[in-house]
């Protein structure tokens, strides 16, 4: 599921899956780019809604200055942020995998020196509602 909140950011334009987009984790090279993981608490499941789950998925934008970074985290944040349903559709076969029924940012963004590099990172969380198909 990960990758596809990524794929949202690619289809935004906010950058390339791989390369300045990464789902779970960032390389450490990467001095520009956006992390979307899943919270360390994890995710809960609830016996009861099977397949329906709310957490906050935790975003994590990396950029060499602050000007770059508050631009960077406030375009994710505006792509993570929506209250309407939007099915996530396999391209393959076409069917919907889950539809997310709203994103909406938790906490404005906190900025983190980097020891390599000399950059910072920004660590916002995104509450997040799914039900999977």
């Amino acid at each position: 599921m990960l990758k596809n909140f990524v794929n949202m950011l690619a289809e935004a334009g906010l950058g390339i899956v791989g390369k300045t987009l990464f789902a779970a984790e960032m390389p450490a090279e990467c001095d520009r780019g956006v992390l979307v993981r899943y919270p360390l608490d994890g995710v809960a499941i609830d016996p009861e809604l099977p397949g329906y789950h709310r957490f906050d998925l935790e975003v994590i934008v990396r950029a060499k200055t602050v000007e770059d970074g508050d631009m960077l985290a406030n375009q994710v944040m505006s792509v993570f942020h929506f209250d309407e349903r939007k099915d996530v559709v396999d391209l393959g076969s076409g069917t919907v995998k889950f539809t997310i029924n709203y994103m909406k940012p938790r906490t404005l963004p906190r900025i983190f020196p980097r020891m390599e590099g000399n950059g910072r990172e920004w660590s916002f969380s995104v509450n997040t509602c799914t039900v999977k198909s």
